[in-house]
Formats: structure tokens, C-alpha cells, sequence
């Protein structure tokens, strides 16, 4: 089954130069997203369009694929000889059978040796014998005729791409994310808009929050993400609560941790070299994102924040979430940022959030910002003991994955076992090199440090 691409209007208006490289871009979307979907697919580009040849499973990649515009199913391609696309389309007469359908032409190149709607009605009498009559405001069966200089298409109807630009082409951000019904939306419109992301989770509620947390992101990673390997971040904040109780008045409290929320991110960002960090606030939604509050959020960092849902209202967030497929997962996570029982200030000063932030800042012991693994899946690289045979490696922070590589360098063959100190660090190492086709695994409790090699 073939399907064709047409590219979003937004596209369409760049420079030449701009157009390729985003084209270049959206073609090795669509092939990571057939990829990650274990779907095997052709992927043809042409200046105007792409072709996506595969089973029926390529349409649902190409619906979540942003910067397309229109998603058509080529039923047929000939010449452009009218008794040939006379032949064509009667081979595809029952999908009209006991249906009210239209056919629409569009001419493209510089020849018209029809006009459209001359075509229109010579084609349309073809089909009309089999069928429950013409309707041209709402039929159920629509067939689209692209009439060239030289070829000729027969599409079944154009159904609407997701649009935007595609991912990766507009930078990298961070989003903080709850995993509520806010982040995700957040997210997905900077997905929208181009942009690669990672997540940042601060983990106030446990490890079965955090796998929660996790899971949504996953979801939105596999549905919307194509093409952006996603990293996920977590901030522990295994004293933040007693800290925050201790030296922050309760009315304050709230946007205190919205403040240490971006100061955080923005350690993650010059750590990273990212170029902004994603909220999901909307004005007024509660009392600590109020417009004089989140000014005085930001006052706390100097990097971009973005906030694509400043104009949203609950009920339109909630809709967008169902959309996208995250509210059932959002659903599950519980909502553990709310540290004080009294209301947030609804206008704060910001000498009294100063003197407050500096006092917690002083006495609570910051977390390292840990990367753990996205999927859910790394859990089962964990092993309780070393197989027989195997290397065992001890990773730090400081070790990068071309570091690794570079050691294990001509085994690839060879069982890897790696370790760490503390966290997850081992598990994500792995994660990666099974990426690249090494048979590696983590060890779960502490090395038998004797056996360990340290790099």
C-alpha cells in the first residue's frame, strides 16, 4: 500500500535552502517512526512530496509525523492518457459500490489539456452506475485525480497530517514534567513546533511515582516523538519538603518550588547545552501561576521559558490530552507538588521570596540530576549476578558513552555487565549500547568489586 505526503503550508514558505534541509529532516522522521513501529516501509522523496510505500500500518505513523499536511492513499499511477485513467479507475469502482461519492481533479505541471471540472463529470459518469449517486458536500467515498504532464494519480481522498515543523529542526529543550495532564500537552506542542525535547522529572512522590511519570512520557515519546531520541532527568528531592516547610512561609511555598523547579532546569540546560526550558502553566489556572507570580518566577533564571499554554483554559487542556492519547496515563499520576495546605499568594513580593530562597538554598542538600532510562522496558537488562564469561565495567557520571565504546572497541560479541555506585546510571549506559548492538546488561545491588574493571 502507497501513500502520498504532501508537507505542511508552513513548509511551503520557506527559502529553498530552509525547505531541503526541513524535507531532509521530516523524510528521517517518517523513517525512524516506521522503524521504532517495527513497520517496513520504502520512503521515496520528491521536491513537492514523499511516497511511503508499506502495509497498513504506515498511515497511523504518518497521522503522528509532524510537519505533514495531507495524507493521501495512492490507489493507482499512469500515464496521463485519458483512456488509460479511464481504465484505472474502473478497477477501483467498488469502493463507490452502494455509496454516494464525488471525484475531485487538480491539474499539476503547466499542461491543461482538460479542465477540472470537465474531467470531473467524464470521469464521475464512469463510476456513477454502481453507486448511491454523487454528492459533492458530503460523500462517503471522496477519490482525488492529480492529473501531470506526464503521470496521473488516482488518491482515496486526502485525510489532514498533524502539520507544524518537523522535530529536530528548531533546536532542543527541556520540559519539566509531572506527567499530569499539562506537561504532555506542553510538550506536544513544541513537539509541533519542531523542537527536540527531554524531561525532567522532580520526584516527590517515590519510585512508583516516578515510574508513572515515566510511563506518560513514554507514551508521548512513542506516539508523537519520531525522529528525537528523548532523555529523561530526576531530580530526587529527597529533602526538599522538610527544607521547604523549615524556611519557606506557606503562602510562598508553592511558588518558591516553582522557583527551584527552573533553577534546576536551568543547571540541566547549561549541563546539556539546551537552548530552553518547557512549562506546562496557563494564567490564572491556579493561584501561583498568576501573571505578577510567574513573573516573579522568572526573575529566578536567566534562559528562555517557554510556555505554550498560557491561553488554555482546563477544559481545553483536558480535550487536547485526550487527543493526543495521555490523559488515560496522566489519569494515574498523583499530584504530589503541593507542599502547603493554605493557598499561594496570589501576588508575592519579591524581596520576602528572595530572603526565603536564600535561606533554603542554604540548607538543603541539592540531588544530582540523574538520567534513568525512558523505556520501561531496561528493567529487564538488570541481572542479580554476573553471567559466566561476562566483563564487568564500572561507569561513573563523568564516563560518556563514546568513552565506553572506545574501551569495548573490537568485542562486540562479548557479554557486558556494567556497574555503578549509585542510581541508574549503569541501566542507561546499557540501554545505549544495546542501541548500538552490544549484548550488555546492568547489575542490580553492589559489585564484587575484585572482578570490576574501572574506566
Amino acid at each position: 500500500m502507497e501513500y502520498i505526503v504532501t508537507f505542511s503550508q508552513e513548509l511551503g514558505i520557506k527559502s529553498n535552502r530552509v525547505r531541503a534541509r526541513f524535507v531532509r529532516k521530516l523524510e528521517k522522521n517518517i523513517k525512524a517512526g516506521l522503524l521504532a513501529s517495527g513497520i517496513e516501509g520504502r520512503v521515496r522523496l520528491e521536491w513537492s512530496r514523499i511516497y511511503v510505500d508499506g502495509p497498513e500500518g504506515v498511515a497511523s505513523v504518518l497521522e503522528r509525523t509532524f510537519g505533514i499536511g495531507r495524507i493521501g492513499r495512492l490507489l493507482a499511477r499512469c500515464p496521463s492518457q485519458i483512456e488509460l485513467l479511464r481504465k484505472e479507475l474502473l478497477e477501483w469502482q467498488h469502493l463507490v459500490a452502494g455509496k454516494r461519492f464525488r471525484i475531485r481533479v487538480k491539474h499539476f505541471g503547466g499542461q491543461k489539456k482538460f479542465s477540472a471540472s470537465q474531467l470531473e463529470r467524464e470521469l464521475g459518469s464512469l463510476l456513477y452506475p454502481s453507486s448511491a449517486g454523487v454528492d459533492l458536500k458530503n460523500p462517503e467515498v471522496s477519490l482525488q485525480i492529480e492529473w501531470g504532464d506526464e503521470h496521473s494519480h488516482i488518491i482515496d481522498g486526502w485525510h489532514p497530517g498533524p502539520g507544524g515543523l518537523p522535530i529536530g529542526t528548531q533546536g532542543r529543550a527541556l520540559c519539566l514534567f509531572s506527567g499530569g495532564y499539562d506537561s504532555p500537552v506542553a510538550s506536544w506542542y513544541m513537539y509541533k513546533r519542531g523542537l527536540s525535547l527531554d524531561f525532567l522529572c522532580f520526584n516527590l512522590g517515590g519510585e512508583e511515582h516516578l515510574e508513572e511519570v515515566k510511563r506518560v512520557a513514554k507514551a508521548l515519546t512513542d506516539q508523537w516523538g519520531a525522529g528525537s531520541r528523548a532523555r529523561f532527568f530526576v531530580d530526587h528531592c529527597r529533602k526538599l519538603r522538610s527544607t521547604f516547610s523549615e524556611y519557606g512561609a506557606e503562602r510562598h511555598q508553592q511558588i518558591l518550588l516553582k522557583r527551584y523547579f527552573l533553577k534546576r532546569g536551568e543547571e540541566l540546560l547549561r549541563q546539556q547545552n539546551l537552548d530552553a526550558l518547557v512549562t506546562g502553566e496557563a494564567i490564572g489556572q491556579v493561584s501561583s501561576q498568576t501573571l505578577a507570580n510567574l513573573a516573579l518566577v522568572d526573575q529566578g533564571v536567566k534562559g528562555l521559558v517557554l510556555r505554550p499554554l498560557l491561553g488554555f483554559d482546563k477544559n481545553e487542556i483536558l480535550a487536547k490530552a485526550k487527543a493526543i492519547g495521555t490523559y488515560q496515563s496522566s489519569k494515574q499520576v498523583a499530584e504530589h507538588c503541593g507542599l502547603s495546605n493554605k493557598p499561594p499568594a496570589t501576588k508575592a513580593y519579591q524581596g520576602d521570596i528572595a530572603k526565603e530562597e536564600q535561606l533554603i538554598f542554604a540548607h538543603l542538600p541539592l540531588d544530582p540530576l540523574e538520567e534513568v532510562p525512558l523505556s520501561l522496558g531496561h528493567l529487564s537488562l538488570g541481572v542479580g549476578r554476573v553471567p559466566e564469561g561476562a566483563s564487568m565495567i564500572s561507569v561513573t557520571p563523568e564516563i560518556t558513552l563514546d568513552m565506553l565504546v572506545a574501551e569495548i572497541e573490537g568485542e562486540p560479541l562479548k557479554t557486558y555487565v556494567l556497574t555503578c555506585p549509585i542510581g541508574m546510571m549503569a541501566a542507561v549506559m546499557a540501554e545505549r549500547l544495546r542501541e548500538l548492538g552490544y549484548h550488555a546488561l546492568y547489575l542490580k545491588g553492589k559489585p564484587p568489586s575484585a572482578a570490576t574493571k574501572h574506566i
